[in-house]
């Protein structure tokens, strides 16, 4: 399960999941307020007399009862949510009324990326989808999505990953008051992560300081205990429990961006199209938004289009989260829908370059063919439009189009 399970390499990794609707990667990201978007990111509040609580990772079985405590105490937080992760399931399937409570009550809801992956040892397509993923998924929950956002492992380099996420309009959020609550997971080693909050809220003065802190409402600990003591020592020191963004000077309007598509009535995938898809046929086994929005019906790849992206015919492509605009999805699925035939297996396109990171396909523009990886040639493109030499690379779902499909 993410964010341990191999993503790149199959389905088996929940990491891999897409949450329906639109996909929000080509919305206009227009400058919201006067924080700065991508760059070396945020550390500390600027108005006085707040102290941000934000807790990293959930929304988890804990998460309510943290949301009880800060409305016991009418104090806000900021909530950095992962989409998939600790097999707690996807956000907008599992999790939506605790996320739509937390909107409900005030607080800020801010982006931890769809599975926890480390964005600097990510490609930078990789680094878009974990930002994308979790935009659709949020969306799907509360209308629009979130403006801030923190790197896992508080790790963003320049390169690619702060580059990405200025692109993409987002605040870099970090902290300067770290609890360290998940090193200290014992009724013993809590009393550490309480101290680490108490002596840097009480060193602090109201009328001239401000804090920044990180905790995680996955664990009991942090949430029935450790929060407990923050609340109470923000109170006994004059401080007031705000959100990141009101400890940032930044109106709540600045939060998040609307979506500019509806979210959809359920992401429970249906077992017949409501209509007949419509659009360009795919030519390379890519669909979707994933694919140019691209259709699998009447390809010579399969009619049904996955949940990831690509055409084919099994059970994995044709059932749950099969994508009904762009093919065919459930028991007709493998109906044939066009009378084309074809003379030939298709052939790798020449139009795409030889992989230089593992990936294939029309999303990316590269081929397998020509690629060596630990000294093994590996030139099938995966169904997930990845390079490798394995059966499931180059059996069931194959790309032909960007790759061979022989092992």
């Amino acid at each position: 399960m993410a964010p341990d399970c191999l993503f790149e390499y199959g389905p088996g990794c929940d990491a891999n999941k897409t949450p329906a609707g639109a996909s929000t990667r080509n919305d206009v990201r227009t400058v919201k307020g006067s924080v700065p978007y991508g760059g070396e990111g945020i550390y500390a509040c600027e108005k006085p007399g707040t102290v941000a609580i934000t807790y990293d990772d959930g929304p988890y079985i804990y998460t309510d009862e943290v949301l009880n405590k800060f409305k016991a105490a009418g104090f806000k937080a900021t909530f950095f949510i992962t989409g998939n992760n600790i097999g707690k399931g996807a956000i907008d399937e599992k999790w939506s009324a605790v996320i739509k409570r937390m909107v409900a009550e005030g607080h800020q809801v801010a982006s931890h990326t769809w599975s926890h992956q480390d964005l600097s040892q990510i490609t930078e397509a990789q680094v878009y989808d974990q930002m994308v993923k979790n935009e659709m998924a949020i969306r799907n929950i509360i209308g629009k999505y979130p403006t801030y956002m923190r790197p896992p492992y508080s790790s963003c380099t320049a390169a690619v990953c702060q580059k990405v996420l200025k692109a993409l309009g987002y605040v870099v959020s970090y902290f300067d008051l770290d609890t360290d609550d998940y090193n200290q997971l014992t009724k013993e080693k809590i009393e550490v992560a309480k101290n680490n909050f108490r002596n840097a809220v009480n060193g602090a003065n109201p009328a001239s300081d401000s804090k920044l802190s990180i905790a995680h409402d996955i664990h009991e600990l942090t949430a029935l205990n450790l929060t407990v003591t923050m609340i109470e020592t923000l109170q006994a020191r004059g401080f007031k429990g705000v959100t990141m963004g009101e400890c940032m000077n930044d109106p709540a309007a600045n939060w998040y961006r609307d979506s500019t598509a509806a979210p959809p009535a359920s992401t429970t995938a249906t077992t017949a199209p409501t209509a007949t898809p419509t659009g360009v046929v795919s030519t390379d086994g890519s669909c979707g938004t994933q694919g140019k929005n691209q259709i699998c019906l009447g390809s010579s790849f399969g009619n049904c289009c996955s949940q990831y992206g690509w055409c084919g015919t099994s059970t994995d492509h044709c059932g749950t989260s099969c994508q009904t605009l762009f093919g065919n999805c459930g028991t007709n699925a493998n109906a044939p829908t066009s009378t084309k035939a074809t003379s030939a297996a298709p052939q790798p396109t020449t139009a795409l370059k030889t992989s230089v990171d593992g990936t294939c396909g029309a999303s990316t523009g590269f081929t397998c063919v020509g690629f060596v990886h630990e000294g093994v040639k590996s030139e099938c493109c995966s169904q997930y439009g990845y390079c490798g030499a394995s059966t499931d690379h180059c059996g069931t779902g194959c790309n032909p189009l960007a790759g061979t499909c022989r092992n």
